[in-house]
Order: C-alpha cells, then structure tokens, then sequence
C-alpha cells in the first residue's frame, strides 16, 4: 500500500534499450521558426492551451489569444498587476490571478465576466471540477467558486507544499502538506464541498505526481512509484512498482523527476541517469512496464516533458535541446536551441500545442512558432536499438 506501512513499490523490465537519434538535428531559430511574433510583453508563465491556439500572459498586463498558425486574435488587458498564472477550461474560458490575492474569469472572446477577491494570496494555477467548480489553492488556504463568481466555501489548511491541487478518481481534492511525519509525506483530501474526508500517511516521501482518471500516479524519493486511488470513499493502493526494480534502480530520484500520460491506460515516468533521462512507460491500469529507454539530454528546472497532441508520443525539451519520441523509444524528431546571439537562445518559457507547434517564448517580447508534425517522416524514426547495462 502507498499509504503508511507499505515497503514495496514499482517496476520490472527485462530488457533495457537505449534509443539511437537522429544525428540531424534542426536548429531552432529566428530564422528557421514557421512564424515570429512580438509581444506586448515578457511572458509571465507559460502559454495554455485553446482549441484556437494557445494564450499567452505578460508582464505588460495582457493576455495575447493566438492561433497556431501565429496570428493574434485578440489582445486584452488584465485588471491589477498580473501574477504568473493562466490556465483554460471549458470552451477557451481563461482563470488569471493579479494583485496576489484577486482571480479573474474571461471569456472566450477575452472579456473580464468577474474579478474577485480571496482572503489569502493565490499559489498555483486554479483547477476546475467535473461540475465547473473553480478551486484555488494558497499557502494554507483552499477556496471554490461558481462560474458566476460566488464564493461557494474557503477553509484554512496546514501549511501547503508547493504542487498544486490533485483530482482524485471520485472527483474529491488532494492537497500535499508541508511537515511529514517520520519522512513520509502526508496530505489531505477534501470533499468538492469544503469538508475535509481523511488525513492520509504515505509510505514515504513524495517527489512527483499526476492526476489521471482512474487515480494519482506517484513517485517516491526512495525510486519507487505506483497509484494511490479511492475506493470505498478510502485512498487506497492500486498498484506499486518496489525501488528494487532493475529498471529503476539506477534512476536519480529527485524532484525533477516527473509523469506523462500517453492515454488513458499508458504513461510515463522520466527520471534522470546521470546525464540522460530514464524514461520508462508503464500500463495506468496495473503497473506493468511496457518499455523503457534513454533520452540523451537530463531533466532540468527549465525542462518541459509532457505528450504530443495525439497522446502517444514523449516530448522532452531541456536546455540545449528537444526529442520528440514515440512510445517504444524510437526518436521522431530532434532539435538544438540557438546559440547566444540569437534572440530565442534566452528562452522563458516552452510550450507544445495539441497540434504539437512548439512555442519559443524570448526574454526579448518575442514568440517563435515551429511545426514539428511537418518534419517526422519515417526515414527519421531510428530502429535500431542497444542494449545497455550499468553494471560496473
């Protein structure tokens, strides 16, 4: 069991392959993006995904709604001094924070419906419920609001750790908490309603961890992982995956490390080895490992690993460069960032749109556009694999 007196957790493989990549690798520059555009701004956070495009916030107090082709469709701007959050739901409806403590709901066509005050500065990104209730994470806080702007409950927590809000697979809120009990991370689950269900005890420290519809996937510093999921209005063990795992064992767990799902019953888990990334993909539903390989470029602050649009490939962008892998491991796509110089080789933020456009946001007010789809051929998806070991 994840919870307090589990000892065993995560994966198994047999064989362990090493990817072999594409030596021709695009340089991702001004000159080589499909599109370019100059913004009001420097980007605050990173873009969020629309079905036209993507929305950008910056620090000149707008938000930009483009389309993937690098048009602007509209230009808004936000009341108060903006905060570094922006998220989408629901037919292009933004959620935005400004003057630390004020959220702020917009329309599709950019229009401000409300903007209101919670008692405690806003820490995370809100989240939206299956029944469009709007929860806002603080420092020891948790609020929700309605979609038309009334506060339906605020409670005070502990002090929080930093993740944001999780989504369990009835529907209820996770909230890590700050102080651990012998090392172990605890957490609350609350109700959609405010009413706090259960404190749980995990089986150890929690480093990484995502939300998917059947539970939460979890990943230890001790280099295990498995599922937590409610059952019977209880958090319970789904699956576990033990560190002693020959996959695993050679992984860096740290707090770098992170989950992708590929679809509802694939994901991965990406880990550092040494200067590579271990990514290993793993069965949603009972834990078993699928496949495992190596991604040549580690897991950074400023790394972005998440799917493509179709859910079934890896993107990892690190500081020098970016893959796009499908699921048995084979490189699709490669690139390089530019070299000093160039006006995207100081980079903000990264972003993959679901039509996989890879968004550049520059420290210089200036958005860059490259179309992966239109470079993956099958001439650069290399099958030929290796065999490793780390055995010394």
């Amino acid at each position: 069991m994840l919870i307090h007196g589990l000892k065993s957790l995560f994966f198994t493989l047999l064989v362990f392959t090493i990817s072999v990549f594409s030596p021709g690798a695009e340089k991702l520059t001004s000159e080589s993006a499909d599109w370019t555009l100059v913004m009001s701004g420097k980007t605050l956070c990173q873009p969020c995904q629309t079905s036209y495009g993507f929305a950008v916030l910056t620090d000149a107090k707008m938000i930009s709604a483009c389309t993937n082709s690098g048009h602007i469709l509209w230009e808004r701007s936000v009341p108060g001094r903006p905060e570094p959050i922006l998220s989408s739901f629901s037919s292009d409806f933004l959620l935005t924070a400004s003057n630390q403590n004020y959220i702020s709901l917009i329309n599709p066509s950019g229009l401000t419906l409300w903007t209101k005050e919670t008692d405690f500065a806003i820490k995370n990104n809100p989240i939206v419920g299956r029944d469009c209730r709007i929860f806002i994470k603080g420092e020891q806080n948790l609020a929700c609001f309605g979609l038309n702007g009334i506060c339906k409950w605020t409670i005070e927590t502990p002090v929080l750790r930093s993740e944001n809000l999780f989504e369990m697979n009835d529907g209820s809120l996770l909230i890590f908490l700050q102080d651990e009990q012998e090392g172990k991370t605890c957490a609350l689950r609350i109700s959609p309603f405010g009413e706090i269900i259960e404190t749980i005890t995990f089986s150890g420290k929690i480093l990484s961890a995502l939300s998917v519809n059947s539970g939460l996937l979890l990943y230890f510093s001790d280099g295990s992982a498995g599922m937590c999921h409610i059952r019977e209005n209880k958090a319970k063990t789904k699956w576990t995956i033990p560190f002693s795992n020959e996959v695993l064992k050679n992984a860096q767990p740290d707090k770098n490390a992170g989950f992708v799902e590929l679809s509802g019953e694939k994901a991965v888990l990406a880990a550092n080895v040494g200067e590579n990334t271990l990514a290993v993909v793993f069965s949603i539903i009972d834990g078993k490992i699928l496949n495992s390989f190596l991604i040549p470029e580690s897991i950074k602050n400023k790394t972005l690993l998440k799917s493509d649009g179709e859910l079934q490939k890896i993107f990892l962008s690190g500081k020098n460069k970016a893959f796009l892998y499908s699921s048995d491991g084979n490189v699709i796509w490669n690139a390089e960032f530019s070299d000093s110089g160039d006006e995207f080789s100081n980079l903000n933020h990264i972003f993959l749109t679901k039509n996989n456009n890879l968004i550049l946001c520059s420290s210089e007010w200036a958005i860059a556009g490259y179309k992966i789809s239109q470079n993956v051929s099958k001439k650069s998806v290399q099958k030929k694999k290796q065999k490793i070991s780390y055995e010394s």
